[in-house]
């Protein structure tokens, strides 16, 4: 298996307060260097988007999201700093692509996500048009 996860292409992992992504990151560049690493975040909840995007941790006044487990309005240092390392591509996802990726898992998997759950796969479904 450790192989199998050291030739990986790419990870896209869902950000919150930046614990998972930090943590994976170090683990996956440390496996394979070359892998990208994909955040997603949600757009309403996108404190460390925007802070990926300016270079500085820049907390949010206010979250609003369907995705409760990674609405996240304040950014963590240590967190962040893993985030700008390691991270080679961070985008959000709005409500609507949420909620639709929430519908897509729900009838074609039969399993039913919480928001923060279904952010990687609102990514793919449209990210990959």
């Amino acid at each position: 298996m450790h192989e199998e996860i050291a030739d990986l292409d790419a990870v896209l992992i869902p950000v919150g307060g930046g614990g998972l992504i930090s943590g994976m990151s170090i683990a996956f560049q440390s496996l394979n260097p070359k892998t990208k690493i994909l955040a997603v975040q949600a757009e309403g909840a996108n404190a460390f988007k925007t802070s990926y995007d300016a270079k500085t941790a820049l907390d949010s006044l206010s979250v609003r999201t369907i995705a409760d487990g990674i609405a996240v309005r304040d950014i963590y240092p240590e967190t962040f700093k893993h985030v700008l390392a390691n991270v080679d591509v961070f985008k959000t996802v709005c409500e609507d692509e949420i909620a639709t990726a929430i519908l897509f898992l729900l009838e074609r998997q039969k399993v039913l996500v919480e928001g923060a759950g279904a952010v990687g796969v609102a990514a793919l479904l449209h990210w990959l048009k």
